[in-house]
């Protein structure tokens, strides 16, 4: 077990320190400039040209809506929304005068539904330019096919796309090492309002959700190993391990996932069909020290954002001795934690996770720019 530092992930996704002047909270005077080439001494905010077709269009609206209720991917398309409407804040109708080229398309719905939108790629009429920004929001990414991905004919994401070089950087929730250099891991961000509860912390670790899926092997964290975790603690008072049904039954009653995290000094993070967990960042804003069982994520923002502050990471391997290894951290330790994660709470709310991708296109472009 060690403080939240799984591998580093270097200049991906970087954030802004405390007391930075971000200079994507602004927008300047449109220059008629060309910015492929920008003078490094008037870096000023980066400019994207966004094709609105992709969600604007009523009918492409529309089948976004439905492949999100299909698949339950609301969250996923708010997401998309929030990215489009944040970008229109720092759009250019100019292609010269473009740094970025945004393509709102909805990613992880098609790749759910096992259809390529190749057609609509075709439609980006500046896509020879590169620098081509697309969100990929979904459980497994499209750079390369990771060990942890179900191999089943008919999975979802059963295909990489053929279309999808380094002409295009992903906006992406699955961090792991196969993302490529320009590539952005971000954090996923609530997208409700979550407010402290400020309940007593009664519960030592929780975790409520699917304990298992069946297509996972039964070495997988959610193959098997978390049914043998909850057996290992059952008559355990506080440590609350199971599936809604199961926690309602213990209980005598029916919790909210909000109410069992704020109560619980630690909450459980396993890895699903993915690496990452929405669970992780709600934890942090209920105050709740997050307990990440995931190996192979790469921690967003992680040159910036010392992860050892806020959150724990247990290999896979120790994933049954959980618990134990907790009960060993020194109390000044878990003090310290969970003080951090009540003092940078903003850290992983919306607006800051936006700002922290801002920057880190503005830096791509910064690093490359030449002299006029």
């Amino acid at each position: 077990m060690r403080a939240g530092r799984p591998e580093m992930a270097g200049e991906r996704g970087a954030v802004p320190r405390a007391g930075a002047s971000p200079r994507w909270q602004h927008r300047r005077q449109s220059s008629t400039r060309p910015r492929a080439r920008r003078h490094p001494e008037r870096p000023g905010p980066v400019k994207v040209f966004i094709y609105h077709q992709f969600i604007a269009n009523p009918a492409i609206a529309e089948h976004n809506e439905r492949l999100a209720a299909a698949n339950r991917l609301g969250q996923h398309l708010q997401y998309l929304q929030d990215v489009y409407a944040w970008f229109r804040t720092f759009e250019t109708t100019d292609p010269d005068e473009a740094d970025f080229f945004f393509v709102p398309l909805f990613l992880a719905g098609w790749q759910f539904a096992n259809h390529d939108p190749s057609d609509f790629i075709d439609m980006c009429a500046h896509a020879g330019r590169g620098r081509h920004v697309l969100l990929s929001s979904g459980d497994v990414g499209q750079r390369g096919e990771s060990r942890h991905e179900l191999k089943h004919a008919g999975r979802a994401y059963e295909k990489k796309y053929a279309w999808l070089d380094d002409r295009f950087i992903l906006l992406a929730l699955e961090s792991t090492p196969l993302l490529h250099m320009q590539d952005i891991a971000f954090l996923p961000y609530a997208i409700r309002d979550i407010a402290p509860l400020h309940l007593p912390r009664d519960l030592f670790a929780s975790f409520m959700g699917a304990m298992s899926y069946s297509l996972l092997p039964r070495e997988h964290i959610r193959g098997h190993v978390m049914l043998d975790l909850k057996t290992r603690h059952a008559g355990d008072a506080r440590v609350l391990l199971g599936t809604p049904e199961q926690v309602t039954a213990e209980l005598g009653r029916k919790p909210s996932y909000d109410e069992i995290m704020a109560r619980s000094v630690f909450t459980l993070c396993p890895a699903g069909y993915g690496r990452w967990s929405f669970r992780f960042i709600e934890a942090l804003l209920h105050g709740s020290i997050p307990v990440l069982l995931c190996d192979d994520y790469v921690m967003p923002f992680a040159d910036q954002i010392r992860w050892d502050d806020y959150c724990i990471v247990v290999p896979e391997k120790d994933a049954l001795s959980t618990i134990d290894l907790l009960r060993c951290l020194p109390v000044d330790d878990v003090t310290r934690l969970q003080a951090n994660i009540l003092r940078d709470r903003e850290r992983f709310l919306r607006p800051a996770v936006l700002a922290a991708i801002g920057h880190r296109l503005e830096r791509q472009v910064e690093r490359e720019a030449v002299p006029a």
